[in-house]
């Protein structure tokens, strides 16, 4: 997009060369005041391009997330995500109605779902849970089968337990 910019102050330092070749200082001078002009452009430029991209990049995050958070969402999965103290970070649509409370009411508690059965527990090679409960629902018993593994959302914060039931 700026190249054009990059070609003149090229063909300057060029000229310059020329000048002080052919001892022109009238010229070199004239060149000199030019070039750092142009210097200073594409300084502004180059800080310019930075600010675009990481606004770009900040866009493109924020898309991201958005769409992450549809599939989460969108999910027929029951997702819960609970900190290192068990308290629920996150839930989904599904792990919503089966508790039957908004998720202003699970977010920040360690709500667990009404077990009235619990199936043997299976630890995979990778370290993810493997378990079948049988849930109390509005609709009677149901089976539920969880998965259950560390994710991490942020280098800079402690995994969180991700456990997907269906």
């Amino acid at each position: 997009m700026w190249e054009p910019a990059e070609k003149v102050y090229g063909e300057l330092i060029l000229r310059h060369h020329q000048a002080a070749r052919a001892n022109d200082d009238e010229r070199r001078l004239r060149l000199d005041r030019m070039i750092d002009d142009m210097r200073k452009a594409l300084e502004d430029i180059a800080s310019w391009r930075k600010t675009a991209k990481a606004q770009e990049f900040s866009r493109g995050a924020k898309g991201a997330e958005e769409h992450a958070r549809s599939l989460f969402e969108s999910q027929s999965d029951l997702i819960v995500l609970r900190d290192n103290d068990g308290i629920i970070t996150s839930v989904n649509d599904a792990y919503c109605a089966l508790a039957r409370k908004p998720r202003e009411a699970l977010i920040g508690t360690r709500f667990t779902l009404p077990v009235l059965e619990q199936g043997a527990v299976a630890i995979e090679p990778n370290g993810t849970r493997a378990h079948d409960q049988k849930i109390d629902s509005a609709l009677g018993p149901r089976w539920v089968a969880w998965r259950e593994g560390l994710i991490r959302s942020d280098a800079h914060r402690p995994a969180d337990l991700q456990c997907v039931g269906r």
